[in-house]
C-alpha cells in the first residue's frame, strides 16, 4: 500500500492549515504537495470547499455590472494565486454567477407555460435560468454528472462522480444493483426527448447494452439489469 499519510505529515499540514487561517486565507487557496492533497481532503474544512458566488443583479444587468466585475476580479486574483494543477488536484474551484432574484420569481410563475418562460429569458438575452446556471455550475465545480432512471410513475435524476463505471453508479441505487451487476440498458437523454419516450427511442434502434466497463456519460438513461442470487 502506497499511503503517504503519517500522524506528523498530518499534524504538519493541521498547523500549516491553522498558521494560514489566523492571517485569513481560506484552506482552498493553499498551495499543496501531492501527499498532502489526499490528507486535506479528509480534513473536510469549510473553507477548503469550492466557492461558488451568486451575486443578485437587477434584471436589465443579468449578463453582469460594475459590482459583479469586482467580485471577478477578486476570484481570478485568488486563482491566479494558485498553480491550475494545485486547483484540480483539490476540486478547490472559485466562480461567481450574475442573477437576478426579481427575475427568477417572475420566471418560476411560468413553471406550466414553458413559451412564455423561454420568451422572457430570450428577451433579458439568456439561455437559461438563473437556477439552472447555479446547478450547472455546481456539478461542473463538483466535477459531477447526472444520469436518470424513468419508470410508468417516476422519474429520477441521480448525481455521480465524473469517471464511474455503470456498475458504481447502479451501487448509488442500492448495493445489490452493484454487486449482482449484468447489463445497463442505455440511452441518451437527446434520444428520449427525440423520439419521445423509451418506447420511441427502442424503436428507433436508439437503445443500447452497456456491460461493466462502460464509463457513464452525462445524460445517460438506465435500466439496470441485476441478478444476486448466487
Amino acid at each position: 500500500k502506497n499511503d503517504p499519510w503519517s500522524p506528523a505529515m498530518e499534524k504538519a499540514l493541521i498547523a500549516k492549515v491553522l498558521e494560514n487561517l489566523d492571517k485569513g486565507v481560506p484552506a482552498r487557496d493553499m498551495m499543496l504537495s501531492e501527499d498532502e492533497v489526499p490528507i486535506f481532503r479528509q480534513l473536510q474544512l469549510l473553507t477548503g470547499k469550492p466557492l461558488l458566488v451568486a451575486c443578485n443583479v437587477p434584471e436589465n444587468e443579468v449578463n453582469g455590472n460594475a459590482h459583479t466585475s469586482k467580485v471577478q476580479e477578486f476570484l481570478n486574483a485568488r486563482a491566479l494565486a494558485k498553480e491550475s494543477s494545485d486547483l484540480g488536484s483539490m476540486g478547490s474551484h472559485i466562480a461567481a454567477l450574475a442573477v437576478s432574484c426579481r427575475l427568477e420569481e417572475e420566471v418560476s410563475m411560468m413553471a406550466d407555460d414553458a413559451a412564455s418562460r423561454d420568451s422572457i429569458l430570450k428577451e433579458y438575452g439568456l439561455q437559461e435560468t438563473g437556477l439552472n446556471k447555479i446547478i450547472h455550475e455546481s456539478n461542473k465545480m463538483l466535477a459531477l454528472n447526472t444520469y436518470y432512471t424513468v419508470g410508468p410513475e417516476e422519474a429520477r435524476a441521480w448525481p455521480f462522480p465524473q469517471g464511474i463505471t455503470a456498475p458504481k453508479a447502479a451501487g448509488l441505487i442500492h448495493s445489490d444493483f452493484e454487486r449482482g451487476f449484468i447489463k445497463a440498458e442505455t440511452l441518451t437523454f437527446d434520444d428520449f426527448v427525440k423520439f419521445k419516450g423509451e418506447a420511441g427511442a427502442k424503436e428507433a434502434g436508439k437503445m443500447r447494452l452497456e456491460g461493466k466497463e462502460y464509463v457513464c456519460k452525462d445524460g445517460d438513461i438506465f435500466h439496470f439489469k441485476f441478478n444476486t442470487t448466487s
